[in-house]
C-alpha cells in the first residue's frame, strides 16, 4: 500500500523532473524540443489599395505598416520583404486570415507562395464593397525545407487588406 504509493510518486517526480536542453529524439525522430517553433504576425494598420498582386506584409504597402509579433526560434519574419523564413525542415501548420475590401464584386485571388515560385495554396474569392471587409482564411499543413520562405499574395481591383489580418505558422512535426 504505502510503499507502492511512495514508489509511484517518486517515479512520477523523476519523469516530471526531466529537462530537455536540446531536441529529444527517439529513433531519430524529434518528439520534443526545448522551445516550440512558431510565429504570429498581425497587421495593426491597413494596406493602401492596389490593383496589382502584392504581399500585404511588406512594410511599404501601407506607408509604414505596424505589426504585432509573437515568435519563437525556428521561423523569422522580414518586414522589408514580407517573407516568413523556415529555419528547420518539417511539417508546418499555416493559417492566414485576411480582412479585405475592394470595389463592388471584385474577383480576388488569395495565395500562399513558397520561394517566390510555387503557389502552395490558392483560391479565388469575390470581395464586395457592400459587405466589406470580407474575411478569408487559409489553413493547411505543408512540408517545408530549411531556408524555404512563405509569402501571402493578394490580387484584385483597388484591393486593400485591413488591420487584424494575420499570418500564423507553427511546426507540428
Amino acid at each position: 500500500g504505502n510503499t507502492l504509493n511512495q514508489n509511484v510518486a517518486l517515479s512520477i517526480t523523476k519523469v516530471l523532473d526531466v529537462k530537455v536542453e536540446n531536441n529529444l529524439k527517439v529513433n531519430d525522430e524529434i518528439i520534443a524540443s526545448k522551445m516550440q517553433q512558431y510565429i504570429s504576425v498581425t497587421l495593426t494598420s491597413d494596406t493602401d489599395p492596389d490593383d496589382d498582386e502584392y504581399n500585404p506584409f511588406i512594410y511599404g504597402k501601407c506607408g509604414g505598416c505596424t505589426y504585432n509579433y509573437n515568435a519563437s526560434n525556428g521561423i523569422t519574419f522580414n518586414e522589408t520583404t514580407g517573407r516568413f523564413t523556415i529555419i528547420n525542415s518539417g511539417v508546418y501548420e499555416i493559417t492566414s486570415v485576411m480582412y479585405m475590401n475592394g470595389t463592388t464584386g471584385v474577383l480576388t485571388s488569395f495565395k500562399l507562395r513558397k520561394n517566390d515560385t510555387e503557389d502552395i495554396w490558392s483560391a479565388e474569392t469575390t470581395v464586395h464593397s457592400s459587405v466589406d471587409p470580407v474575411e478569408r482564411t487559409i489553413n493547411g499543413f505543408f512540408t517545408l525545407s530549411a531556408s524555404d520562405f512563405i509569402e501571402v499574395k493578394v490580387d484584385g481591383t483597388a484591393l486593400s487588406v485591413r488591420d487584424g489580418s494575420s499570418m500564423n505558422i507553427k511546426r507540428i512535426a
